[in-house]
This record gives C-alpha cells, sequence and structure tokens, in this order.
C-alpha cells in the first residue's frame, strides 16, 4: 500500500511531466515504472531513471521499424494506415521518441479494409494473439504478434464500434502524412485527442498515468472549442466533457469529477475496481441510449465470437 505522501509524489510527478517541466520530487521507483513514466521522468531530471529512458530509447527505435515494414506492406495493396497512441505520440506530442515507451504499435485502418489488413500482416508472420472476442468485427483491435519481433494493435476504432459515432470520413480527410513513419498518416491533433480520450473511456477511466499525462499534453495543444464542438458532432460531448475533468482533477488541481468516475488516489494506485463497478462505470461512460444500445451490441457479439473461437 503507498502513503498518502508516496502518492502526491506521483501526482506532482504526473504534473510536471504533462506541462514539460522539471521533475522536483521523486516519488518510489516501482511506483513511476508501474505508471510508465521512467523515461519523462529521466528527461525531467530525475536521474535515477537513466536505464529506463535507455531501453525505452531503443524500443522506440525498434517500434517504428515494426510501423513503417506495416505501413509499407499496407500501402502496397492500397490500404491506408493512421498512426494511434504511443507509435503518433513519440512522433510529435513528444520532443524525444524515447520520453513515450510502447509495448506495441497501434494502427488504424479504414473498417472495409481491416480483414484485409489482417490477412496481409499474417502473411509477414503475425499471428493472432488475442482473445477470442477481437473476432467480432464491433471490437476495436485485434492484436498481432510474431516470433521474429513486432506486437501490432490493428485498429477498427478506438472503441467498440457504435459507441462513439465517429467521423471516420472526416478523420481520415484530415490526416497528413508523418514524417517519423513514412507510408502512414499521423491524425489531426483534435481527433487524436478524441480518440485518446475513447480510448480512455473505454478502459472506464482506469489506466497508467502515463495515459493522462498524454492527454494533458494533447488538451494543450488543441483549441477547446473546436474540440467540444467536435465532439459534439460525435454525439461524444458529456463524455469528453467527464474525462477531462478526470484529467485536470488529476494532473492540473481542477476540482473534483463526480463522485462515481475514478478519484485520483484510485488511480494513482493502479487498482482495479470491483467488476459491479467496472460495469457501472462502462455504462456511465457513453453519450445516451443510442451508444449504450451500440456498446450492448458489441459486447454480446463479443461473446459470441469468442465461444465460436474454442468451438472444436
Amino acid at each position: 500500500m503507498w502513503s498518502p505522501a508516496e502518492l502526491s509524489a506521483l501526482a506532482a510527478l504526473g504534473t510536471a511531466l504533462a506541462a514539460g517541466e522539471p521533475a522536483s520530487e521523486a516519488p518510489p521507483v516501482e511506483l513511476v515504472r508501474k505508471h510508465g513514466l521512467g523515461p519523462m521522468a529521466y528527461t525531467h531530471g530525475l536521474a535515477e531513471f537513466r536505464n529506463d529512458y535507455v531501453v525505452a530509447s531503443i524500443r522506440a527505435e525498434q517500434q517504428r521499424g515494426f510501423a513503417i515494414e506495416a505501413a509499407e506492406v499496407l500501402a502496397a495493396h492500397g490500404v491506408p494506415v493512421a498512426l494511434m497512441k504511443g507509435i503518433s505520440y513519440a512522433g510529435w506530442l513528444y520532443a524525444d521518441p524515447g520520453e513515450r515507451p510502447m509495448t506495441d504499435v497501434d494502427l488504424l485502418v479504414p473498417r472495409a479494409d481491416h480483414p484485409q489488413a489482417a490477412r496481409l500482416l499474417v502473411e509477414r508472420g503475425y499471428a493472432h494473439a488475442g482473445p477470442g472476442v477481437q473476432r467480432s468485427p464491433r471490437h476495436h483491435a485485434v492484436t498481432l504478434k510474431r516470433v521474429a519481433g513486432g506486437a501490432i494493435d490493428l485498429h477498427r476504432s478506438p472503441t467498440q464500434l457504435g459507441r462513439v459515432a465517429i467521423d471516420h470520413v472526416g478523420v481520415w480527410a484530415r490526416g497528413r502524412p508523418s514524417a517519423w513513419v513514412p507510408g502512414a498518416l499521423v491524425l489531426d491533433p483534435v481527433d487524436e485527442l478524441l480518440l485518446h480520450v475513447a480510448n480512455l473511456a473505454r478502459s472506464d477511466l482506469i489506466a497508467p498515468l502515463r495515459s493522462f499525462v498524454d492527454a494533458g499534453r494533447l488538451l494543450a495543444r488543441v483549441d477547446p472549442v473546436t474540440a467540444m464542438a467536435r465532439a459534439r458532432e460525435w454525439q461524444f460531448e458529456r463524455v469528453l466533457k467527464l474525462c477531462v475533468a478526470v484529467v485536470d482533477h488529476l494532473i492540473a488541481s481542477g476540482p473534483p469529477p463526480p463522485w462515481w468516475t475514478p478519484q485520483k488516489d484510485e488511480i494513482l494506485r493502479g487498482d482495479m475496481p470491483h467488476r459491479a463497478i467496472q460495469v457501472a462505470r462502462k455504462t456511465l461512460l457513453v453519450e445516451g441510449p443510442r451508444q449504450l444500445w451500440a456498446l450492448g451490441r458489441a459486447v454480446a457479439d463479443g461473446v459470441i465470437h469468442a465461444r465460436r473461437a474454442h468451438e472444436p
């Protein structure tokens, strides 16, 4: 169990990293690493995390190589690909790719092209490594890994299909070529923010502090009026406001969010709540009845596909 002082030091570190400011206090090493903040802590002044930074820098180049290879394979067959999450943020949200550790490469492809994209990557040695629920076309992504190296989360969406009314046509139209991963697109910053928040909501706002630092940096780089307007178009405005309230409370000393959302110490401890609490939060982190119906439909379809995956 972490002490209040240790959790307070971690929160202060998150605030400094989100703002790009020097870190003044070092929380326990295990706690910093649990939240994936070691490399950033080093570049912001905490020398004890030098090895974390070195490892993350090497890994960032490896992940970049896997992303470039995948983008080339897909582009050769007319499948557009956009970078998501860490592999995108390392190329522009952070000045040094080594600051943002990655365990895999998150790539987004158009929903209609997803089966072909997965098949092309399987032909390059990747294999399905995720649970059976990922076989559902309503699931957000499939996990692909290969013995030769490389792990890719191939996304249809950041969350279950229909849970957010994402304007996918607009998202792709606003994408621009990535300088860091040739052949791939980097998304418009507002779209990056909304997709990141949609992913946080899918996780019921229980995520490593690194994800909230990402969110804080994204929020600082977009016009809030534009972000809320686009969220309204996506029928996501209420959920965006809730998630931003949690982010602001966690890393910017904002007022406490609604009582039923994860509170600061719960996130900092990294505890998983009781399953009933997770389900309750999941149902509240949707915009309305239509989105709740889509979420329920996606969950049911996932269960069906998971059972089929275990059939002889």
